[in-house]
């Protein structure tokens, strides 16, 4: 589900690996009132794109990374998981490029870049479309801060800063690892 704030002006979307676990924990640690998005289904996971959220929101929100950093947590953050997971994940970025279920990363951004080049770009751009305001994950909790305050929020910039991180990806692989070449070819599709 997608969260909701500001009594339903605002809306969320949560992109795997770009920092909405640690919203939810610092929108409550805050005492922000938050709920989850209602969905078409009612049954739609957290990761849902924008059509399954049909409310009206004011402010409809996503979180921009970097692309080859975003690939690297989104690998490392599975890679450990069984394959009965992933047959049963219903996170959307596996329906548009299969589950990064490669025991090396180079292998994933080889495979991408040999059938798909274009596949991370296509799945961001599915929220982009419907948001009017994106987040920076790089300037994550400034931009976050300022979420707040234009929802009516007024918090302190140092609390919103002492929120520890959530969810960080445990098994990050160094990129050195990867032929620059395909780095930049997985980069220039998105």
């Amino acid at each position: 589900m997608a969260i909701s704030l500001a009594d339903g002006a605002c809306i969320i979307y949560e992109i795997p690996r770009t920092g909405t676990t640690w919203m939810r924990h610092a929108l409550t640690r805050l005492g922000v009132p938050w709920e989850e998005a209602p969905s078409v289904d009612g049954v739609c996971n957290r990761h849902g794109l924008p059509e399954h959220y049909p409310g009206q929101y004011d402010v409809r929100v996503c979180v921009e990374r970097e692309t080859v950093d975003w690939l690297e947590s989104y690998w490392s953050h599975h890679h450990d998981m069984a394959l009965e997971v992933w047959t049963v994940n219903t996170h959307y970025p596996h329906r548009i490029f299969g589950p990064p279920m490669e025991e090396r990363f180079e292998g994933l951004v080889e495979r991408l870049v040999e059938t798909n080049p274009d596949c991370i770009r296509r799945y961001m751009d599915s929220f982009h479309r419907s948001c009017n305001l994106t987040l920076k994950f790089e300037n994550l909790t400034e931009d976050f801060h300022s979420l707040l305050e234009r929802c009516g929020y007024p918090v302190d910039i140092e609390s919103v800063r002492s929120v520890g991180r959530r969810n960080e990806s445990k098994n990050r692989t160094t990129l050195n690892v990867v032929p620059e070449h395909l780095l930049e070819a997985i980069r220039s599709a998105s």
